[in-house]
């Protein structure tokens, strides 16, 4: 079926981005005002000036206020940078 590699990505795509911008970046915590998401969500931080994705963890909510603390370098994460939700918490298997 020709139409069938084009509906197998439709069906993979993520119709909804949950989306934010870093207004400040204080020690090792970063604040953003969105993306929507829960205490312990993991979010990906997209640094503009090298095309990274860093990840970082959900900690704090206040009104439209996220603040995250960031896995690894925080090199290039300034203000302005885009935070996207991933939808998911961060586990570890035990055992």
């Amino acid at each position: 079926m020709i139409m069938e590699k084009y509906l197998n990505s439709v069906g993979m795509t993520e119709p909804i981005k949950y989306e934010g911008r870093i207004v400040k970046v204080q020690g090792v915590l970063i604040e953003s005002i969105g993306p929507q998401a829960m205490v312990g969500e993991l979010c990906h931080i997209h640094v503009d000036n090298t095309g990274a994705e860093v990840a970082a963890e959900v900690v704090s909510l206040k009104d439209s206020r996220v603040q995250l603390m960031v896995y690894g370098e925080k090199t290039g994460i300034e203000i302005g940078c885009r935070v996207r939700a991933t939808g998911q918490l961060l586990s570890v298997k035990v055992g």
